[in-house]
């Protein structure tokens, strides 16, 4: 089965360098698999949620049958992964079971060529709800992909993760492996849109509570907007 990565991005001074190395770590560690790089549509402001559909949209019309959606700044190892492939190939959809965030200092550091380290600084937290998916093509469509109604990014995830719950009687597969995201400065959110997104989600945590499936997948079939 085709297997694509695809990680939505828009270059920023603060992510530019991050996103390079991981693009050329994966480049070099996946020479079987295709990497797409999509932006969102919309101008004024990033929208992850429309950027990830554009690029699992391109990796479809290409023929790809299994996604690994990544974001632009965490970094994996394969072996990893490749027990997520073949969950996929058995039509399962997972995700990583551990997160950690590297600090600034350890980020320079693998940045600068060194070693990754085997344990971090900070804090490792369980089962968050976005950073990586290994998913079979026909869960992303049955879904159609992450609400692009969300604005800028916030809750798109979680709303995603609820909305797979209720639709497949069960949460996301999880991987005991860990998920390593790079240090950033963190954009500021404008509240009141980030207050939106709330409550956008709050619609998906109803219909996820009253496990109404036909109810989750007609509030998703709005998610894309726009086709390339």
């Amino acid at each position: 089965m085709k297997t694509a990565i695809v990680i939505p991005f828009r270059s920023t001074p603060d992510r530019e360098r991050i996103f390079q190395y991981v693009y050329n770590r994966l480049k070099t560690e996946f020479v079987d698999i295709p990497i797409y790089v999509s932006d969102s549509r919309e101008v004024l402001k990033f929208n992850v949620s429309q950027a990830r559909n554009r690029g699992c949209l391109q990796a479809i019309n290409d023929g790809v049958d299994i996604l690994i959606v990544i974001d632009a700044d965490t970094m994996f190892q394969r072996r990893d992964v490749e027990k997520a492939i073949r969950l996929a190939e058995k039509g399962v959809a997972s995700m990583f079971r551990n997160y950690v965030r590297a600090s600034k200092e350890e980020t320079d550091s693998i940045l600068a060529g060194g070693e990754i380290p085997k344990e971090f600084e900070a804090k490792m937290f369980r089962s968050t709800p976005g950073g990586l998916w290994v998913l079979p093509v026909e869960v992303f469509k049955t879904l159609n992909g992450w609400d692009e109604r969300f604005i800028g990014w916030g809750y798109e995830d979680t709303a995603f993760n609820e909305a797979y719950k209720t639709v497949y009687g069960t949460k996301f597969r999880r991987i005991k492996a860990n998920l390593i995201s790079l240090f950033h400065t963190d954009r500021i959110y404008i509240i009141n849109l980030y207050l939106k997104n709330e409550e956008r989600y709050r619609l998906y945590k109803e219909i996820s509570r009253s496990k109404d499936r036909e109810s989750m997948l007609k509030l998703t079939e709005g998610n894309i907007k726009t086709y390339d």
